[in-house]
């Protein structure tokens, strides 16, 4: 009778798990299944963020794409893999940018998708501001876990060699999609989040469509981000650059010896690549300028450009810089008792939205746009730089 009891809990458990991991499957919170997205059901992910870098991590598997954009949130929030200006020949695009992500996350991530899929375009956002972090993030508590975690995941170890736990850990992670409490938790979230204005999303190609934004901004106004921003951006770039001297040597930096590695990694898998300084709003231009960092910041784009012509990698690789003061980037912000206009062009000074993103993509695939954006080369970057100190110093003055 015991024998009997103990066969009908066993049928009775593993019918209970079956159960949950087909609610799971089917609610896909985390997007690493792919399930198809029902309106009201399953199709906005809002508790994709608690599983973001598993999810991009995994995606190259499931999309297979020809081109990726890599970078931190400013590249996941403002380009669409979507967009119509991509040429038809770089499609699949993916979007495996991560909030917070590093120049090492880039380097590992482009490796990781270069050895699990037909790879042949790399889009990247540099950002000036990693390139004044001497100290080795690795090193550094904060990131410790974080790069623990994602490199178990990869395809291989940052030397090249494989990876043999990455399968180990794509099936680790199928496992807690599927029967872990925490998944079954996120399911029942994602259902009851349907009609929440303030949840976010992610699309099925890994781009954050901003969906929470407008609620978050017409509840308290635009003026008000940018306020409560510009503090918080400050006090970054002043931590970062506190032992920055004028003549820096961008090349000894930790972001310096990885944008070496993904160099080299372009150049031996003969990949195309997009490398983009990102489109910031003037604000933020000015805080650059007020930390006496703008000569800083015009070297660091001399230096980029000499170390892509070094390498002769010229014909497979461009530099574009989208900073500058235009009627972009120079958007009006909305007064503080304004509750109802929402920018255009710009979230806060230092994340712009995915109008401006298409702008972008536009400009480098298509001859639509010409006043927005420069192509940096080794021949003509010390006149470019001239020109934005001079736009800089009518702006200041």
């Amino acid at each position: 009778m015991q024998i009997r009891y103990l066969k009908i809990w066993i049928a009775s458990s593993i019918l209970f798990l079956l159960f949950f991991a087909l609610i799971n499957f089917s609610m896909d919170p985390y997007l690493i299944f792919g399930s198809k997205r029902i309106a009201g059901i399953n199709a906005i992910k809002a508790t994709y963020e608690r599983r973001e870098r598993t999810v991009k991590a995994h995606i190259f598997r499931r999309l297979h794409p020809t081109t990726i954009i890599l970078g931190n949130s400013r590249s996941q929030r403002g380009f669409d893999p979507s967009s119509k200006y991509w040429p038809k020949s770089f499609r699949p695009v993916v979007n495996a940018s991560l909030p917070g992500g590093t120049i090492y996350e880039i380097f590992r991530y482009a490796q990781h998708a270069q050895s699990s899929t037909n790879l042949k375009n790399i889009f990247i956002t540099l950002e000036f501001e990693e390139f004044l972090q001497f100290s080795n993030p690795k090193s550094d508590a904060r990131y410790q876990k974080r790069y623990r975690a994602m490199n178990k995941r990869l395809s291989l170890h940052e030397d090249g060699s494989k990876n043999d736990s990455g399968t180990i850990e794509l099936i680790k992670d199928y496992g807690r999609s599927l029967f872990s409490l925490d998944a079954v938790t996120d399911s029942v979230i994602t259902v009851a989040s349907q009609d929440l204005p303030l949840s976010v999303n992610i699309t099925d190609l890994g781009f954050n469509p901003l969906r929470e934004e407008r609620a978050k901004i017409l509840s308290k106004g635009q003026f008000y981000w940018f306020r409560r921003n510009l503090p918080i951006i400050t006090a970054n770039l002043k931590g970062r650059s506190r032992n920055v001297l004028k003549n820096i040597d961008f090349q000894n930096t930790e972001a310096g010896y990885y944008f070496e590695k993904l160099l080299d990694l372009i150049s031996q898998h003969r990949l195309n690549a997009y490398f983009v300084i990102p489109p910031y709003h003037s604000k933020y231009l000015l805080i650059i300028d007020d930390l006496g960092l703008s000569e800083s910041f015009f070297e660091w784009q001399a230096y980029v450009t000499r170390r892509i012509n070094e390498r002769k990698l010229q014909n497979q690789i461009s530099l574009w810089n989208f900073s500058g003061f235009h009627q972009f980037n120079d958007e009006p912000i909305p007064a503080a008792h304004d509750r109802k206009t929402m920018m255009k062009w710009h979230v806060e000074p230092g994340h712009f939205r995915g109008a401006l993103g298409e702008k972008v993509i536009q400009r480098i695939f298509t001859k639509e746009v010409s006043d927005f954006g420069m192509l940096l080369k080794k021949e003509t970057v010390r006149l470019q730089i001239q020109t934005q100190r001079k736009a800089l110093y009518d702006y200041s003055n």
